[in-house]
């Protein structure tokens, strides 16, 4: 053990060295990271309450040294997704799944229908608000639950678990889409039979869940050309369609899906393109 002595020459060269821990943790990041992991590892319901109990100091302190160190601190996490895409992945994955499971009791399905396959399962807002909550939150509604029971401890309340397609049509009957203007429900009707009147996949007729998806998952790009004039984009669908058909003998550019194939579909070009990205 060092004496008081020692510790004071000690605290006096470190005062007159302040840059020295700084450099000594940058030349040994490794020991470090397995020292703080040991260390976690031994104890972490301790560390859990320390963090719950100074948890607004932590977050000061973060985000001034986030602040001071922004461009460094994107680099490693872009570096780090860029290496290890199938963690990310699953950590994606898994977080979906505890929230699924929480707020289905269990049972991770549709509460209406039963629907257990995963890929088709949304979170629903039971009494409504969901565009609103969603535009205040700016991130997809399982994280923003996980994250907020992992703040807290507690799960919000008001949710539940709904297959897309019951959720397609619980929105349509709530929101009164069914009231659309006369000329635009004709519209859409006309569209959906062109392409068939039913999912292309499951054989789905209920209007209230058929989605029209773009088979070359070009749906973002070309509805920025009617933003605000939603009656234009359905037009334009309606005359494309025609005259794929009329030379082609079907459509080429779109396709009905019903809400959960589509879901599906949206979910396998999001990992495709994240998967590209990170490989770039």
């Amino acid at each position: 053990m060092k004496t008081m002595e020692e510790l004071s020459r000690s605290g006096r060269w470190l005062r007159q060295n302040p840059d020295y821990n700084k450099i000594w943790r940058e030349a040994n990041p490794g020991y470090i990271k397995n020292y703080n992991k040991i260390r976690y590892a031994a104890n972490p319901d301790y560390y859990r309450r320390q963090y719950i109990e100074h948890r607004e100091e932590y977050r000061k302190m973060h985000k001034k040294w986030y602040a001071e160190n922004k461009e460094h601190s994107n680099q490693v996490s872009r570096n780090w997704a860029r290496t290890h895409p199938e963690e990310i992945r699953a950590y994606y994955r898994n977080g979906r799944l505890a929230v699924l499971d929480h707020y289905s009791n269990g049972t991770t399905a549709c509460a209406i229908c039963g629907e257990d396959n995963v890929g088709f399962l949304t979170m629903d807002h039971i009494e409504g608000g969901g565009k609103k909550h969603l535009r205040e939150i700016g991130r997809p509604l399982a994280f923003w639950l996980l994250h907020q029971y992992r703040k807290t401890g507690v799960w919000p309340k008001g949710f539940q678990v709904l297959c897309a397609n019951d959720n397609s049509i619980k929105r349509f009957e709530e929101n009164g889409y069914k009231l659309a203007p006369n000329g635009m429900t004709k519209l859409r009707s006309k569209i959906r039979s062109l392409l068939g009147d039913c999912c292309a996949i499951c054989g789905l007729d209920d209007h209230r869940a058929l989605h029209i998806e773009h088979l070359g998952n070009d749906g973002s790009e070309e509805r920025k050309r009617f933003v605000g004039n939603i009656y234009a984009y359905y037009k334009h669908i309606l005359e494309k369609a025609k005259e794929e058909i009329s030379l082609f003998g079907y459509c080429k550019s779109y396709q009905l899906l019903c809400a959960n194939h589509n879901l599906e579909k949206q979910m396998k070009v999001q990992i495709k393109e994240q998967t590209k990205k990170n490989k770039s």
